[in-house]
């Protein structure tokens, strides 16, 4: 289930499209016996995610549940720590994910629909029994790879079949447009001749198997479109294990290296994480690790990346010490992540500091933040609030209003999915006046019923909504996390940071997309005395070397975090910080802007 944390969590990804759950209102009838199996499908950006729900009722009426992620982790079955059933309500609360989900009971076709909670809010609709089993299909597992031509562009596809006791299944990627795990239907296989659809993309593939069986030539076709001749081809290992990952650190290390915890003197919570000291006595300049959104762990771990890892390593071996900590709730990290907002984090991060200072070989004014993503709203909250943070690095930080960000990567998701400009645009007034209302609304309840009311059925055919979507929109365009992220004035706060910066966008972010984002960047650091702002090409989200930099390249890329970025990074900090026990006195004017 960590995949889909990671997902589904990845910033602002959701909102590329507004999505929602859709409940049964009024009284409803009692339920059912909730004890028993339940099946139910996540479709979040990067693809669908087939779940197992597990309800045990022990001899004195307790109720008891687990949920299976059937596509990335079968078997394994994940404890729920609170469950709880009032009339028609069901509330459960997945504590190892950081996830919850309510829903309510649909009499009408027996099933529980509601809203799943992690990172976002995503609609999911529990249905009776265990998840069907499918057909086995012989002799086409395996990866499968194809150059779709349109539009002048060659857009890769890479097909995923595999057949377990369930039966066979298969998933699509298509790393350039930015999708990963589109479910398959009515795959099919005779003699030579094979068959399946893309629902999601009206597609139909049809195609037949060569002498080898490694070779799969066709016909895609899509409404609307022309047909394109497709050759797919198996290649199996092709591309890098999930495990091949030759940046992850080993030892023998050349620092020391230790597991520390501390407290959170606001909160009493502890936190968890590791501490990096370079070799000699130091006193060294320090920084500490803050993650993008979402639940993750001291290495930012992601398809078997471990960038925060890589970072630490890099950085301590250049004469940095480094803190990098188990997100709150997360790990061995006390605490309660999914009700936590950005303020909350900030708050980690100052407890951090606070604790690195007091550590012999640490100097005390030389502790910086380097925040990746949502980090990057972290880093400069904390600082604002913390004179004794010395400097900041901001990878793929936002730099406009967060509503301006969503446009943006909106209008990308569109460039990239082959839309008209027209189309990319004409939801762009309502969901502006949607995301203004909600955080002018002051309490959730308020926004509630302002957002409600500006939902007309024209507001609603404007978004690309039906009026059954009313609700689940509502819920979505009113959640704390949605509300957290629109309240955060970057430019604001940025434009109150008088200690040195570093601000990098890779150059084929489609999260934080770099232009704009760094012209802002460089708008709001503007009065900084040292700040530098800089596009690294051909780098994505993640700061690995990519071709598109869509999300579903990630798992793909064997490089975790590029050379190139490393050496910036670690260049910048030693020329300012480096072995100095003292903050540097405050530069002449020389914001950087490549």
């Amino acid at each position: 289930m960590t995949d889909i944390t990671r997902i589904a969590s990845a910033i602002f990804a959701c909102l590329i499209g507004v999505a929602g759950a859709v409940h049964a209102g009024g009284n409803a009838p009692p339920s059912p016996t909730l004890a028993g199996q339940w099946h139910g499908t996540l479709q979040t950006a990067a693809g669908s995610y087939n779940l197992e729900l597990a309800v045990v009722k022990d001899a004195a009426g307790q109720l008891s549940a687990s949920v299976e992620s059937i596509d990335q982790a079968p078997g394994q079955a994940i404890p729920i720590a609170r469950i709880a059933l009032e009339d028609d309500r069901l509330t459960l609360a997945i504590d190892a994910i950081a996830a919850t989900y309510e829903g309510r009971f649909d009499a009408a076709s027996h099933t529980w629909r509601g809203t799943w909670r992690q990172g976002l809010s995503l609609p999911l609709t529990w249905t009776r029994g265990a998840y069907p089993p499918g057909q086995k299909i012989a002799g086409i597992d395996g990866k499968w790879r194809a150059t779709l031509p349109r539009g002048g562009k060659d857009l890769r596809l890479i097909l995923h079949v595999a057949t377990t006791s369930r039966g066979t299944g298969a998933k699509l990627d298509s790393p350039d447009m930015g999708v990963a795990g589109l479910s398959l239907t009515e795959l099919s296989r005779a003699d030579r001749r094979v068959r399946f659809s893309v629902p999601v993309a009206g597609v139909v593939f049809e195609g037949a198997l060569n002498e080898t069986a490694d070779g799969l030539n066709g016909t895609w076709r899509r409404e609307g479109m022309a047909p394109a001749n497709l050759t797919f081809s198996r290649d199996g290992d092709a591309s890098p294990r999930i495990d091949a990952r030759p940046q992850t650190p080993r030892a023998p290390f050349g620092y020391g290296m230790r597991e520390v915890t501390f407290s959170n003197p606001e909160t009493g919570h502890p936190l968890a994480g590791t501490l990096t000291m370079p070799d000699g006595p130091g006193p060294f300049a320090s920084a500490v690790l803050i993650s993008g959104s979402g639940p993750q762990d001291r290495d930012e771990t992601l398809f078997g990346h471990r960038p925060f890892a890589v970072l630490a390593d890099h950085l301590s071996r250049n004469g940095v010490a480094v803190l990098r900590v188990d997100d709150r709730g997360v790990g061995k990290s006390g605490g309660d992540f999914a009700t936590a907002t950005n303020l909350d984090f900030a708050s980690d991060a100052r407890a951090a500091v606070r604790f690195l200072a007091a550590q012999s070989g640490i100097a005390p004014r030389s502790i910086g933040l380097i925040g990746h993503s949502q980090g990057g709203i972290v880093a400069p909250i904390a600082a604002t609030q913390d004179s004794t943070i010395a400097f900041l690095v901001l990878l793929a930080a936002p730099g406009t209003g967060m509503g301006e960000l969503l446009m943006a990567q909106r209008r990308m998701a569109g460039v990239i999915q082959g839309k008209t400009r027209e189309e990319m645009t004409a939801g762009e007034p309502a969901l502006t006046l949607l995301y203004k209302t909600t955080i002018k609304a002051g309490g959730r309840k308020a926004a509630r019923a302002r957002v409600g009311a500006l939902l007309t059925p024209a507001r609603l055919r404007e978004l690309g909504k039906s009026a059954l979507e009313k609700d689940a929109l509502i819920d979505e365009m009113t959640s704390d996390w949605l509300r957290d992220v629109l309240l955060y004035d970057a430019p604001k706060t940025l434009g109150k940071l008088r200690i040195p910066v570093l601000a990098l966008n890779g150059g084929v972010d489609q999260q934080v997309p770099a232009q704009a984002n760094l012209h802002a960047l460089r708008r709001a650091l503007r009065d900084n005395q040292d700040a530098t702002i800089e596009e690294l090409p051909q780098l994505n989200h993640m700061f690995q070397t990519a071709r598109s930099g869509a999300m579903a390249e990630y798992a793909e890329i064997a490089e975790t975090f590029a050379p190139s970025a490393l050496e910036v990074i670690s260049k910048w900090v030693v020329q300012r910080f480096g072995g100095q026990a003292v903050r540097p006195a405050p530069a002449t004017r020389q914001q950087t802007a490549r």
